[in-house]
């Protein structure tokens, strides 16, 4: 038997649909105008297309009202137990602590690209 030669065209490897729209979603936190589309597994060389701003800004848009939500629900918390919170539990911490992190993400995510960064 002979051996197998390994033909030297690189194969594209496609980056999954739900990376990629994360990938546009979240372009606003890392910083890039452009989202891997597909890359060669040897030589790392992607193919790029364009970041879509209208997927960014839904997502900053849904980051920043979910992070407000959670503030609200949680003074509907202490409104609801006349504000005593030794039984309110453990309910407006954890809603404090999400929504912070929400809505810094989501004021993160409102940055514009800089295409200077994004090489």
């Amino acid at each position: 038997m002979e051996k197998q030669e390994i033909s030297s065209e690189s194969q594209q490897i496609k980056v999954s649909p739900f990376k990629r729209f994360c990938g546009h979603a979240f372009s606003g936190i890392t910083e890039r105008s452009s989202v891997l589309v597909s890359y060669d597994p040897e030589s790392l060389e992607g193919t790029l297309e364009p970041a879509s701003t209208a997927i960014k800004n839904v997502a900053s848009l849904t980051m920043v009202s979910s992070g407000l939500f959670f503030f609200y629900w949680r003074r509907r918390i202490f409104q609801r137990l006349n504000g005593v919170v030794s039984i309110s539990g453990a309910g407006p911490t954890i809603l404090a602590w999400s929504g912070s992190i929400i809505l810094i993400f989501g004021i993160l995510n409102m940055r514009t690209n800089n295409p200077a960064r994004s090489s």
